[in-house]
């Protein structure tokens, strides 16, 4: 019964963020939403790993919603604007190049990873005896993305 309540708060927080990211976006900027979003979620994992009381770690839990409504709402949306873009620049390497067949390439990176990541925390759940650590490589890698986000300069259409 926990769980259910973890995946409708993770539910709740993913389609609220959806809604709130453009208008944050314009009113901060992308460098700092994503950065401050990562960051968030970074931290978010980082604490769930010192909690024993099922709760508070649920509750935190409902926060990696801000993760994918950021990789699923923004990566699309990215996308559609660099379509849009470069074929008004009327650039040849996008001259056959569908909207369609990189949203699908996006996707299927996503899936991929994710893939990636379900075998990889099984190797180091066994590697090391302890269920935390994946949870600590993800809050750091959370916690990169947040920094690597801060450099974003521009796109390049001044939608956001």
């Amino acid at each position: 019964m926990t769980a259910s309540w973890g995946l409708i708060g993770y539910m709740l927080v993913s389609v609220i963020y959806s809604f709130m990211i453009e208008s944050i976006i314009i009113q901060f900027g992308p460098a700092v939403t994503f950065s401050c979003s990562f960051a968030v979620v970074g931290l978010a994992i980082g604490i769930m790993t010192t909690l024993d009381s099922v709760a508070p770690a649920i509750t935190l839990a409902a926060f990696q919603g801000i993760s994918f409504a950021i990789n699923y709402s923004v990566s699309y949306a990215l996308l559609g604007e660099y379509h849009k873009y470069f074929k008004e620049e009327e650039d040849s390497r996008w001259e056959h190049r569908e909207f369609g067949i990189d949203i699908s390439i996006l996707l299927l990176c996503m899936y991929l990873a994710q893939i990636l990541v379900a075998f990889v925390t099984g190797a180091i759940i066994y590697a090391t005896n302890s269920p935390i650590t994946p949870m600590i490589m993800s809050s750091i890698s959370a916690l990169c993305c947040a920094i690597a986000a801060a450099f974003l300069d521009r796109v390049p259409i001044n939608k956001f």
